[in-house]
Order: structure tokens, then C-alpha cells, then sequence
């Protein structure tokens, strides 16, 4: 499956039901994960609390892929790392997360997360962080 993150408004949100229906660009490359597990990787490698930090926006149903939503407290804490910090939470994320990371690499994930930052970043005040969870038929 791949996990497509993107910055977009709450309500903008809710119609995503497939990579085609992100607004704008998603936040870098999707990222191939080998099961849900590797989002509350993200959550503890930034060491956050995974008790709310992570919340299911919308299940997937025969014709959409489940929405996951960030907590504001989370996507601030991304948006606020420096290069040295995004290396160090890529290094975590796999360190605890390496099995339901599949076949990323550090680099990918290191990528993956500065990619967040910068999203985050260029963003609007009211928009949030959310990740798309498609599988993809081979």
C-alpha cells in the first residue's frame, strides 16, 4: 500500500478518496508501506503521544481508500524540525517501525519527512496534515 500524505484544509479532506482527489500536490513521494502500523511509526519517532495523535477521518469503503488525520500538535512538531531533526526521526521511525515499513530505506524516509516539513510549512493556518492509505493492484 502506499501511504500519500497530504496539507489541505479539514473539509477537503473528507472528499479525498484516492490519490486523484488530492487537493493540490501531495506532500513528496507516496511512500510504500506494508501496513497501517508504519503511521504510528511517524507518531512516536516524533515523540508524541499516539493516544490522539493520529485519528481515522474515513474508513475505506468499495469506493474509497481510509483517510487518517494528524493532530495539529503533531503537524506543528513536523513543520518545526531543523535538517538535523528529520534525520534523527527517519533513523527512529525505522528503528521501531521496520517491519511495517516494508522495503523504505532511511533516505525514503528521511525524504518522506522533510517533505512533511516543507508541506506543512507553505501551507494555510487552517490547513492540517492527513495521509491516504491506497493500495495499489499490481
Amino acid at each position: 500500500m502506499e501511504a500519500v500524505f497530504f496539507v489541505c484544509p479539514p473539509e477537503a479532506a473528507h472528499d479525498v478518496r484516492s490519490i486523484d482527489d488530492v487537493p493540490g500536490e501531495p506532500a513528496g513521494e507516496p511512500l510504500a508501506v506494508a501496513s497501517p502500523g508504519a503511521l504510528a511509526g511517524l507518531v512516536q519517532a516524533l515523540g508524541a503521544e499516539s493516544r490522539g495523535a493520529l485519528r481515522q477521518l474515513r474508513d475505506a469503503t468499495c469506493q474509497s481508500f481510509p483517510v487518517w488525520a494528524f493532530a495539529r500538535g503533531l503537524a506543528s512538531a513536523l513543520a518545526s524540525l531543523d535538517e538535523r531533526e528529520i534525520d534523527a526521526v527517519a533513523e527512529r521511525w525505522l528503528a521501531t517501525h521496520a517491519r511495517e515499513l516494508g522495503d523504505v530505506d532511511l533516505y525514503e524516509l528521511s525524504l518522506c519527512v522533510a517533505g512533511l516539513r516543507n508541506a506543512l510549512g507553505a501551507s494555510a493556518e487552517d490547513a492540517r496534515l492527513f495521509v491516504l492509505l491506497e493500495e495499489k493492484a499490481w
